[in-house]
């Protein structure tokens, strides 16, 4: 039992090791936070009154709630690479020798094996969901092989999707970038930014709110393809930020 008191204020505060539990972890969190903030205090004879307290309480609770969301939002495997920053393409989980004997599902396209292409790799959110870019549209599966949700772009994409916070973010060769709803599959925003993407342009990424993608084909005479100009979209709206025109497509 622990007493402190600040101002008017006396309060008694039971103290547990045990883990908080998740209805009232936040409050636990905010409470630990707040006697550590009281003994220092003391200890270095800082008075504290009740205004600054309350500054102290809601400072704190906004911070867990950020961190929360953080944590929320981050998937194992968002690109093709893997984690962002970093991309290394590198995982810890050790894959079975025997993939066909191990297999938990598969999928196979209704209309036929040969009937789209796939581009690149899968990304997997953090409930495990996984998202596969086709010829055709992109596809989310749940993790026990369930198709979700399919959308299809404006265009042809051979752009594997990129996953950032609640949004699947992609591109085609027509010369868009959209976002889609995780949830829904619905689309959250497209955006025209050339009359055509280069379609050996590789695959477009984002951090920290930002979209980061390749846009307008090149016509180079020596090697026609990749993008002239790289974009910055803001994540939530789609609205154009910056871009950056390279000297070689």
């Amino acid at each position: 039992m622990v007493q402190s008191c600040f101002g008017s204020s006396c309060s008694q505060v039971s103290w547990s090791n045990q883990a908080p539990n998740p209805s009232t972890g936040a409050s636990c969190l905010a409470m630990r936070s707040l006697l550590l903030f009281v003994a220092v205090a003391q200890a270095t004879h800082v008075e504290i009154d009740d205004a600054g307290l309350t500054v102290f309480l809601q400072m704190e609770m906004k911070q867990i709630s950020n961190d929360k969301k953080a944590s929320a939002n981050t998937h194992p495997w968002p690109h093709f690479r893997g984690a962002i920053p970093g991309q290394t393409g590198v995982s810890d989980i050790v894959a079975p020798s025997n993939l066909s004997a191990s297999l938990a599902w598969s999928w196979h396209h209704p209309e036929g094996q040969y009937h789209t292409i796939l581009a690149g790799g899968p990304v997997i959110d953090s409930n495990k969901n996984v998202y596969v870019t086709g010829a055709d549209g992109i596809r989310k599966f749940s993790p026990e092989g369930e198709e979700l949700w399919k959308y299809k772009p404006p265009g042809v994409s051979n752009n594997a999707p990129m996953l950032m916070d609640d949004k699947v973010y992609g591109s085609d060769k027509s010369g868009y970038a959209f976002a889609i709803d995780m949830e829904t599959g619905s689309t959250a925003w497209e955006q025209k930014l050339a009359s055509e993407n280069g379609g050996d342009s590789g695959y477009p990424a984002g951090f920290d709110g930002v979209f980061v993608v390749g846009a307008e084909k090149g016509h180079d005479p020596v090697s026609d393809g990749g993008n002239k100009k790289i974009w910055g979209l803001n994540a939530s709206s789609g609205e154009k930020l910056w871009d950056f025109e390279v000297a070689t497509p």
